[in-house]
């Protein structure tokens, strides 16, 4: 239950969503482990049954116009599984664990990136 994400759109569907919960780096054939460790940190046994979609890192320069030392190695695989609503409130747990929000992660990647190209600070 893996699957690799190819399309422009699906990037902007999680990013929606609010709910795709991400690992960057995540090494080939660690799929059910990611998604094994997610349920059990979580106690989620639901996730279990959840896609866990890659996302390369090319295509997340190419959607999101990510350059210099703010693109993503072209091979990096970002590993997403789309979590329910309650995890949200989460995040000072996930987070030194590595795990973030996709919509978090476009947000800060646009945000370095508009400092790289240039536009004020703070934007």
């Amino acid at each position: 239950m893996t699957r690799t994400i190819t399309l422009a759109q699906e990037l902007e569907r999680l990013d929606a969503s609010g709910l795709a919960l991400c690992w960057e780096g995540l090494p080939e054939g660690e799929e059910d482990a990611f998604r094994g460790g997610l349920a059990a940190m979580l106690e989620l046994p639901q996730l279990l049954e959840e896609e866990v979609l890659i996302v390369p890192g090319a295509l997340m320069n190419a959607t999101y116009g990510l350059t210099g030392d703010n693109a993503y190695p072209a091979s990096l695989r970002i590993a997403v599984v789309e979590v329910p609503s309650q995890v949200r409130a989460l995040v000072p747990v996930l987070t030194p664990r590595g795990l973030r929000f996709f919509d978090n992660l476009v947000t800060n990647d646009a945000r370095e990136q508009h400092r790289i190209d240039g536009g004020p600070s703070g934007g």
